[in-house]
């Protein structure tokens, strides 16, 4: 211990004969460096205590935004509003598990955007982006929906059928959804149309008939001590097949 302390003292003394013989600037040079580290700590702590924001619809008209925000207050979730209210933002860690409460709810009731790209590349052609966009838009709805702590696994396929200049019936855009459950769990009918109400809500003009929604529940057998995994579920037309 008393070893210890006279290697303090010793770097101490060191320090302290350095510093003696440093010129005034050098002295201002390293005092400004030190003013400099300890105010960028003290802004990276600053920042790491504020909440994350991200938006939970864009887009929206004022009735569902109205009706979206009724619904925040009585959850007690924190939110902003953006662009005369039609955009609110919600905490990052809560984002995912409102959007599929407001779904639950039948909001919102019109079409509404998720904002997935915050920049355009315009080297981009108009097929590239629309191919990016789908990606992106069956990503974000795959984790919406796994954020329901029932779902161990989601994937979402959408069909989005370009407009045609040579055919009288325009092709309606469909949507596939396959759930894998956690061991034992099954959804309720509620938690079911809500999946369907999110999705159809995503994309413009998806029918919910058009939308097909199949759901597989691993079940675990205590007596025989391994897992069956059941005939998946099928959901259309607000039933099961």
């Amino acid at each position: 211990m008393d070893k210890l302390l006279n290697n303090f003292r010793q770097l101490g003394s060191r320090a302290r004969d350095i510093w003696s013989r440093l010129s005034l600037n050098q002295k201002v040079l390293f005092g400004g460096a030190a003013l400099m580290i300890v105010i960028a700590v003290a802004v990276l702590a600053f920042n790491s205590r504020q909440v994350q924001y991200e938006v939970l619809y864009n887009d929206l008209s004022e009735k569902d935004a109205a009706a979206i925000v009724d619904q925040l207050n009585e959850n007690k979730t924190p939110y902003k509003l953006e662009e005369n209210g039609a955009t609110i933002l919600v905490p990052s860690e809560v984002k995912y598990q409102t959007r599929l409460k407001m779904a639950g709810e039948n909001l919102p009731q019109g079409q509404a955007g998720f904002e997935l790209f915050q920049q355009n590349n315009f080297a981009e052609t108009q097929s590239d982006k629309k191919v990016k966009y789908q990606e992106a838009l069956q990503g974000e709805l795959a984790r919406t929906i796994q954020s329901l702590g029932k779902i161990k696994a989601a994937r979402v396929h959408l069909v989005l059928p370009e407009p045609s200049l040579y055919s009288d019936k325009e092709e309606q855009p469909s949507a596939s959804i396959a759930i894998t459950t956690k061991d034992n769990e099954t959804l309720t009918p509620q938690e079911v149309k809500g999946i369907v109400h999110l999705v159809a809500n995503s994309v413009e003009n998806l029918d919910p008939q058009n939308i097909v929604l199949s759901i597989k529940t691993v079940i675990s057998s205590p007596i025989i001590c391994r897992r069956a995994t059941a005939v998946p579920l099928i959901w259309l037309n607000n039933k099961w097949l």
